[in-house]
């Protein structure tokens, strides 16, 4: 019978086999140590906060593949998910007899579903266009456009009627009010595995330090 170890990974608790615990220690050991050869993240705070990212998104992963949270995450669980996510220079991890820039590593290609975000990186306003151009996959001018001509179009009008109360309106007042409704109910890509699934591309380790 396998000791399991109760153990917080960005700020959430889960339960874990004894060597799913070690490997994944090892993983943020050796992923710690990339950053530090790699030179290129000398701040600490930043090395730090792309970490506190890494952890996040470990715990993200473990929720999403624990049909049953009361169950310990197992070993092959765990090295599923630090070969998903690699290393910050976008290499494997380096194991037994194997350095972390080897060649013969063979990466394997992961599809991923685009998710509608907010774009707080490249917005005017609130980043509703700039989000709905990644997800559709085009340009975020074309929304733009379409709710400013959308906007001046004020020569057109409804009239609602209520019994002796009646209501006008232009179509220009509707892009504003969808506008505001998208603004609200579209969360914001605030993190560096958001950003990454707003765009379509994985939450790799590689990909996530790109968008600090």
């Amino acid at each position: 019978m396998k000791k399991v170890i109760n153990a917080s990974i960005g700020g959430l608790s889960f339960c874990m086999e004894e060597d799913a615990y070690n490997r994944l220690d090892r993983y943020l050991e050796n992923f710690k140590a990339s950053l530090a050869k790699d030179g290129s993240t000398s701040d600490d705070s930043c090395s730090q906060e792309i970490i506190s990212d890494i952890e996040s998104r470990i715990a993200e992963l473990l929720t999403a593949r624990m049909a049953n949270p009361s169950c310990a995450v197992s070993l092959d669980c765990i090295n599923s998910i630090t070969a998903q996510l690699g290393m910050p220079d976008g290499s494997r991890e380096p194991v037994s007899g194997q350095t972390g820039n080897d060649s013969n590593a063979v990466r394997t290609p992961m599809s991923v579903k685009r998710k509608l975000f907010r774009d707080s990186d490249s917005r005017i306003l609130g980043g509703v266009c700039s989000g709905l151009g990644y997800y559709f996959g085009c340009d975020k001018t074309i929304f733009r456009i379409i709710f400013c001509l959308v906007a001046i179009s004020l020569g057109f009008s409804f009239k609602l009627g209520f019994g002796t109360f009646s209501l006008s309106f232009g179509i220009g007042a509707v892009a504003p009010i969808v506008y505001l409704i998208l603004w609200l109910v579209i969360p914001e890509a605030k993190t560096p595995a958001d950003k990454c699934i707003m765009r379509g591309i994985p939450a790799t380790a590689e990909n996530m330090r790109k968008f600090k």
